[in-house]
């Protein structure tokens, strides 16, 4: 699908997702349900554990919303969530993720066509950037001295994943940096050039799984960092950690809220790794 212009420019965004191909301190959380929406002290930003707040009927009903309406109509459901206290980080992880996922199955349905699709999915990046500004983190969020870098794969136009996996992670108190639309070069200079905790690389089609293990290959053998792990995730790899681990990664998650808890996981093991060739 088309990726429609929104600003900031799709080149870098300031606000990241698992490496031993044989499976050695490889990590799947997939089944790990977590979210903020009851907010923990500052000294530690996690996601605490809770019921979902949002049923499959609430997310078909505000998938057909987004068919259906502009943004500024979708807006005001945002606000009315906003109004109830529910954190950005749920509406991130329990609303908006699952309701493009809805939009892509309704595709597959034959219950809307390829540009009722694309515009849904720019309605929710756009809803994604906006409850961002509406809601920034408080004062003195910025506590984990970690770094990740979250991109799309070179030529992957499907960006909403990425921007909403580092928005959680930077509102977790990471220092985030994330690449849209990226060339390889790009990506391979960022990681050359400072050092990163973790990675995520985000493969939304399948048309470019085949050149996932050269790219991770080719990450790990610029980085700054020889201990980079590497997490990666998308609707490309049906979040199988079996694939993942077969790519190269040292392992994906379902959401953000598992990814957190992985990245976590990642860094405080600590696992050496030597650099390897192109």
């Amino acid at each position: 699908m088309t990726q429609f212009p929104i600003d900031p420019p799709a080149h870098m965004v300031t606000p990241a997702m698992h490496t031993q191909p044989g499976g050695e301190g490889f990590r799947d959380t997939s089944g790990t349900q977590s979210n903020d929406n009851q907010r923990q002290g500052a000294g530690n930003r996690g996601f605490a554990s809770m019921a979902p707040l949002f049923d499959e009927a609430a997310i078909r009903e505000f998938a057909n919303q987004v068919l259906a309406h502009e943004v500024n109509a979708l807006a005001d459901i945002i606000i009315g969530h906003l109004d109830r206290e529910v954190a950005p980080e749920t509406l991130f992880i329990q609303l908006i993720a699952p309701t493009a996922r809805e939009l892509g199955e309704k595709w597959n349905r034959d219950e809307c066509d390829f540009v009722d699709v694309t515009m849904g999915l720019w309605r929710l990046q756009l809803l994604l950037r906006t409850i961002a500004v509406w809601s920034p983190p408080p004062d003195g969020w910025a506590l984990k001295t970690h770094r990740a870098l979250f991109t799309t794969m070179p030529r992957d136009q499907h960006s909403l994943g990425t921007l909403m996996i580092g928005e959680c992670f930077q509102r977790a108190g990471w220092d985030v940096e994330t690449l849209i639309e990226p060339e390889q070069s790009e990506i391979l200079l960022a990681l050359g050039s400072s050092s990163f905790d973790v990675v995520g690389l985000t493969v939304t089609t399948d048309f470019y799984i085949a050149d996932v293990p050269k790219m991770l290959t080719a990450m790990r053998s610029v980085s700054c960092n020889p201990k980079l792990a590497i997490m990666i995730g998308g609707p490309a790899l049906g979040y199988d950690p079996e694939l993942a681990r077969k790519l190269g990664a040292d392992g994906t998650a379902a959401d953000a809220a598992s990814a957190l808890a992985l990245a976590d996981e990642l860094v405080s093991a600590g696992v050496e790794r030597a650099a390897l060739s192109l």
